[in-house]
């Protein structure tokens, strides 16, 4: 597989963690699944820091599986749809230069703003209840994520492969676990400064929805290989 697919799944990632619907909600997440209290931060910041690491490491784990299953189902089912590949590409092209416009707020689609969150009094009990829970939050954040976890899911439909398709979703999974673990470890700055990062949040967005329409025009061109040359000399 080339590079490039990767280098954008793994972009992908990150602009879903920094998502105007996710983004905001982290810190009280973190909190919520380690139980650690803002008190224990002030008493034991090392101790806080490293129980709160592990717990979001089993939560990382988590929902990486469900994103990884997806990547590999969507694979999976452009590998029996070998025979209509083209036309599979240019529908999916297709689609996720809508998404993008979507994000542009070009087009307005109530469907994919809808959000599903989840229910906090669920409280994770362990390493195990942290898994699970992470499990959860990617099913509840789908709807959130959509636009750009969809894109992604395309470009893994119409790979050539199921390793090259998981192999997306493993990036895009990586995306997403970096800055949760260090928002994790950190907690206690990542909290001011995530406060600033939400000023620039409609940026993100735009990028997010720039990145899509690129992505989209790579399918619907299929020029993947063609960049990755090019980009290789």
């Amino acid at each position: 597989m080339s590079n490039i697919p990767v280098l954008i799944a793994f972009i992908a990632g990150l602009l879903s963690f920094f998502s105007p619907c996710i983004l905001p909600l982290i810190p009280s997440y973190i909190l919520f699944l380690t139980g650690v209290t803002v008190k224990e931060y002030q008493v034991d910041i090392n101790s806080a820091r490293r129980k709160t690491l592990i717990n979001a490491l089993f939560f990382v784990l988590g929902f990486s599986l469900v994103f990884i299953a997806l990547g590999a189902t969507a694979s999976a089912i452009g590998q029996v749809l070998m025979a209509y590949r083209s036309a599979l590409r240019i529908a999916g092209g297709l689609m996720v230069i809508f998404l993008g416009l979507f994000l542009l707020r070009v087009i307005n689609l109530s469907l994919l703003q809808t959000q599903f969150g989840l229910d906090l009094r669920l409280k994770p009990d362990g390493y195990l209840g942290a898994f699970i829970f992470g499990m959860g939050f990617s099913a509840a954040w789908v709807p959130c994520a959509g636009p750009i976890l969809g894109s992604i899911l395309v470009l893994a439909s119409v790979s050539s492969s199921l390793n090259n398709g998981i192999i997306l979703l493993v990036f895009y999974s990586m995306g997403v676990a970096v800055p949760f673990v260090l928002a994790a470890w950190l907690l206690d700055l990542a909290i001011v400064y995530i406060k600033k990062v939400q000023q620039l949040l409609g940026w993100i967005e735009t990028v997010s929805g720039v990145l899509l329409i690129l992505i989209g025009l790579m399918i619907l061109t299929n020029s993947q290989q063609v960049v990755s040359t090019w980009l290789g000399r």
